[in-house]
Parts: structure tokens; C-alpha cells; sequence
């Protein structure tokens, strides 16, 4: 598979979790895209190298191999914080599962 997840056969594709370690939906979603344009030869985008994968051990975890509050500051970087319970996500009311929290560093774009 090369970078716009396009497997040996040209005009096949592959994303999300069939291509190895288990990823976030969102992590999907974005590898779709990328080999959807890429399918369609429209212009290509920013992918990030790394991007955010999960695991399904109990209790629930997540990391991303990117930045850090420490690795931004260290930068001087501004960057937004952005916290939440996990049961004010949608996966943690519908498992009924209330402990936990997400964390998400944004880069300050203004």
C-alpha cells in the first residue's frame, strides 16, 4: 500500500482498520478521503504521519503519536485544549460507561 492507501492493484483501495492496527473513526475517515481524492485525481491534501489509533482492552484507551502539551510549549506553538467526559460522548452513553475523559490539543490557526 503506498501513502494514498492504494494497495498493489491500482484501482483498489484500502483504509481504516483492514490496513493494520486498529484506528479511530475518525482516523478512518480521513484515510478514506485521502484515497477517495486520489482515486478521483482531484488535489491532494495535507495528511498528517501520524494519526490517533485505539485499542479495546478494558478500560477503554487512546493516544496519538503526535504533539504534546510539553512538545508544544517547548515549540512555542499556541495550541487550545479541548476536555470532555466520556459519557458526554456518544460511544460512552450508549455502552453506559461514564468513567474517563478525552483530551484534544488543537493548533491555535488565528
Amino acid at each position: 500500500m503506498n501513502e494514498h492507501f492504494q494497495t498493489n492493484i491500482e484501482n483498489i483501495y484500502a483504509a481504516g482498520d483492514v490496513i493494520g492496527f486498529p484506528a479511530l473513526a475518525s482516523t478512518s475517515m480521513e484515510q478514506a478521503r485521502r484515497a477517495a481524492r486520489h482515486a478521483l485525481g482531484l488535489v491532494e491534501v495535507r495528511f498528517p504521519r501520524s494519526c490517533p489509533t485505539a485499542s479495546t482492552p478494558f478500560p477503554k484507551s487512546a493516544w496519538s503519536a503526535s504533539e504534546t502539551e510539553e512538545s508544544l510549549k517547548r515549540r512555542a506553538i499556541a495550541y487550545i485544549v479541548g476536555r470532555a467526559n466520556y459519557r458526554e460522548n456518544a460511544r460512552g452513553r450508549i455502552i453506559g460507561d461514564e468513567d474517563g475523559f478525552l483530551k484534544l490539543l488543537f493548533v491555535r490557526m488565528i
